[in-house]
Protein backbone atom coordinates (compact mmCIF):
# COMPACT_ATOMS: atom_id res chain seq x y z
CA UNK A 1 0.00 0.00 0.00
CA UNK A 2 2.73 2.47 0.97
CA UNK A 3 4.74 1.71 -2.17
CA UNK A 4 1.66 2.21 -4.33
CA UNK A 5 1.00 5.57 -2.67
CA UNK A 6 4.61 6.68 -3.20
CA UNK A 7 4.47 5.61 -6.85
CA UNK A 8 1.25 7.56 -7.41
CA UNK A 9 2.69 10.64 -5.72
CA UNK A 10 5.80 10.41 -7.90
CA UNK A 11 3.71 10.17 -11.06
CA UNK A 12 1.53 13.08 -9.95
CA UNK A 13 4.62 15.17 -9.25
CA UNK A 14 6.13 14.40 -12.65
CA UNK A 15 2.89 15.28 -14.44
CA UNK A 16 2.51 18.52 -12.46
CA UNK A 17 6.07 19.56 -13.19
CA UNK A 18 5.66 18.74 -16.87
CA UNK A 19 2.61 21.02 -16.99
CA UNK A 20 4.39 23.81 -15.13
CA UNK A 21 2.28 23.55 -11.98
CA UNK A 22 3.78 24.23 -8.59
CA UNK A 23 3.56 21.43 -6.08
CA UNK A 24 2.39 21.94 -2.53
CA UNK A 25 4.72 20.22 -0.08
CA UNK A 26 3.22 17.16 1.55
CA UNK A 27 2.81 17.38 5.30
CA UNK A 28 5.48 15.56 7.28
CA UNK A 29 2.79 13.43 8.91
CA UNK A 30 2.27 11.57 5.63
CA UNK A 31 5.60 9.80 6.15
CA UNK A 32 4.97 8.85 9.75
CA UNK A 33 1.41 7.57 9.51
CA UNK A 34 1.95 4.56 7.29
CA UNK A 35 -0.47 1.91 8.53
CA UNK A 36 1.77 -0.85 7.15
CA UNK A 37 4.68 -0.14 9.49
CA UNK A 38 5.12 -0.58 13.23
CA UNK A 39 6.45 2.46 15.14
CA UNK A 40 10.02 1.14 15.25
CA UNK A 41 9.84 0.32 11.54
CA UNK A 42 8.63 3.87 10.83
CA UNK A 43 11.59 5.26 12.76
CA UNK A 44 14.02 3.04 10.87
CA UNK A 45 12.46 3.98 7.53
CA UNK A 46 12.63 7.69 8.29
CA UNK A 47 16.26 7.44 9.41
CA UNK A 48 17.22 5.39 6.35
CA UNK A 49 15.59 7.83 3.97
CA UNK A 50 16.46 11.15 5.59
CA UNK A 51 20.00 10.63 6.87
CA UNK A 52 23.33 9.58 5.46
CA UNK A 53 23.10 6.50 7.64
CA UNK A 54 21.67 6.49 11.14
CA UNK A 55 23.94 6.34 14.16
CA UNK A 56 23.08 4.02 17.03
CA UNK A 57 21.62 6.83 19.16
CA UNK A 58 19.46 8.32 16.38
CA UNK A 59 16.57 5.87 16.77
CA UNK A 60 16.23 6.71 20.47
CA UNK A 61 16.26 10.43 19.65
CA UNK A 62 13.53 10.06 17.02
CA UNK A 63 11.51 7.86 19.38
CA UNK A 64 11.77 10.49 22.14
CA UNK A 65 10.91 13.42 19.85
CA UNK A 66 8.34 11.68 17.70
CA UNK A 67 8.73 11.11 13.97
CA UNK A 68 6.84 14.24 12.89
CA UNK A 69 8.81 16.57 15.19
CA UNK A 70 12.11 15.00 14.14
CA UNK A 71 11.30 15.46 10.44
CA UNK A 72 10.27 19.06 11.10
CA UNK A 73 13.59 19.69 12.87
CA UNK A 74 15.48 18.27 9.88
CA UNK A 75 13.58 20.56 7.54
CA UNK A 76 14.52 23.60 9.67
CA UNK A 77 18.21 23.16 10.54
CA UNK A 78 18.43 26.74 11.77
CA UNK A 79 16.45 25.60 14.83
CA UNK A 80 18.99 22.90 15.73
CA UNK A 81 21.50 24.03 18.34
CA UNK A 82 25.12 24.08 17.14
CA UNK A 83 26.59 24.81 20.58
CA UNK A 84 28.47 21.49 20.81
CA UNK A 85 30.08 21.93 17.40
CA UNK A 86 30.81 25.62 18.08
CA UNK A 87 32.57 24.62 21.31
CA UNK A 88 34.61 21.99 19.47
CA UNK A 89 35.55 24.36 16.64
CA UNK A 90 36.69 27.07 19.07
CA UNK A 91 39.57 24.76 20.08
CA UNK A 92 41.11 25.09 16.60
CA UNK A 93 42.59 28.45 15.62
CA UNK A 94 42.21 27.77 11.91
CA UNK A 95 38.43 28.25 12.13
CA UNK A 96 38.85 31.84 13.32
CA UNK A 97 41.43 32.74 10.66
CA UNK A 98 40.65 34.63 7.47
CA UNK A 99 40.80 32.72 4.21
CA UNK A 100 43.82 34.77 3.12
CA UNK A 101 45.74 33.78 6.26
CA UNK A 102 44.85 30.12 5.79
CA UNK A 103 46.10 30.19 2.19
CA UNK A 104 49.28 32.00 3.19
CA UNK A 105 50.03 29.53 6.01
CA UNK A 106 49.28 26.57 3.75
CA UNK A 107 51.77 27.91 1.20
CA UNK A 108 54.43 28.31 3.89
CA UNK A 109 53.88 24.74 5.11
CA UNK A 110 54.05 23.40 1.55
CA UNK A 111 57.39 25.20 0.99
CA UNK A 112 58.86 23.72 4.15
Amino acid sequence: MAMRTLALLSIAAAVSIAHGQKLKPAPATAVAQSPDLLPDEQIQQVLNRLTFGPRSEDAAKVRAMGVEKWIDAQLHPERISDSRIDSLMSKYAVYSMSMGDVIRDYGVVQQL
